[in-house]
């Protein structure tokens, strides 16, 4: 099944350092089953029918198809039950938020800026520089799931207490395409729906994993799946530049400290397919500061 029209060649030619980012990615995964998983995401964009990319009207280039495989990579890694609650109801599309919204989204679904007046509901959430006269008629999705991440970590308009931290609305394209979708201006890759989209078209909630219990409870009777998303702080890498060794570090000795528990050491270096970390590390140790020119570094640490 081709789940993508960037062959692993292009993407690779296009960003040099993606090579190296897949191979910390397979260093990271915890067994045979989470290895091959991983290899479907990062070299082909899909495992067993789910595809990262939506397909949908929206920007495309191979550096975004970069960022879309990576950040479902860190998602299997951190969190593979989620991941595959997206392989098994195919959900490719996010909307980042803050918990202060999802009193109004458990009751209303998810709404623009002008749903929400016409609703007589308060706007809780950021983004105002992408408002026109303070409206705005759509809802913005990406299939970039780090695009979405950010959005998630704006500071809302007004915090309350315990109701701020990051969400991520999720959905598939099949339940998108069943509302109306307008084109987004944008360097990112968004789409539009038009107005509302609505509670049973949400496929699921991802918040914080110390906020589950609080979150299902607020859910009430909505039926909306509450997942554990994973942690922004354990993002290790950034497109534009080299991703920090010592986040990296960081993350991949947690996620063996938790692996250790079931498998191994060279257990877990045996599976990981001869990729040890100190090839890694000495292959980082010989490059530069970035691979691409300073105009597009500095893209990249915008998006």
């Amino acid at each position: 099944m081709e789940y993508s029209c960037y062959p692993l060649e292009q993407l690779m030619e296009s960003y040099p350092a993606y090579e190296m980012l897949c191979d910390a990615f397979l260093n990271l995964a915890r067994d045979k089953d989470t290895l091959e998983k991983l290899k479907g995401i990062l070299y082909q964009g899909g495992w067993e029918g789910y595809g990262v990319s939506s397909h949908l009207d929206r920007k495309d280039n191979p550096h975004i198809e970069i960022q879309r495989r990576l950040g479902i990579a860190r998602l299997l890694v951190s969190e593979p039950e989620t991941f595959q609650f997206f392989v098994d109801h195919k959900v490719n599309l996010f909307h980042g938020t803050n918990a202060n919204a999802l009193p109004g989204i458990f009751q209303y679904g998810l709404n623009s800026v002008n749903a929400l007046k016409e609703l007589g509901l308060a706007v809780e959430t950021g983004e105002s520089w992408s408002r026109i006269r303070g409206e705005r008629a759509f809802i913005s999705l990406s299939d970039v799931y780090d695009t979405s991440e950010g959005y998630s970590m704006m500071t809302p308009q007004e915090k309350k207490g315990f109701l701020s931290f990051e969400v991520m609305v999720c959905t598939s394209e099949e339940e998108v395409r069943k509302h109306r979708i307008v084109r987004v201006s944008s360097d990112l890759s968004e789409v539009g729906v038009y107005g509302t989209l609505p509670v049973e078209s949400i496929c699921c909630i991802c918040v914080p994993r110390r906020y589950l219990r609080f979150v299902r409870k607020l859910a009430g009777d909505s039926n909306i799946p509450i997942l554990p998303m994973p942690n922004p702080k354990e993002k290790f890498y950034m497109i534009g530049e080299i991703f920090s060794e010592k986040k990296y570090e960081e993350f991949a000795h947690q996620r063996e400290k938790e692996a250790s528990l079931r498998f191994t050491k060279k257990e877990l270096y045996q599976l990981a397919n001869s990729r040890p970390i100190q090839a890694i590390k000495e292959t980082l140790a010989k490059m530069g500061t970035i691979f691409m020119g300073e105009e597009e570094q500095q893209l990249g640490k915008r998006i």
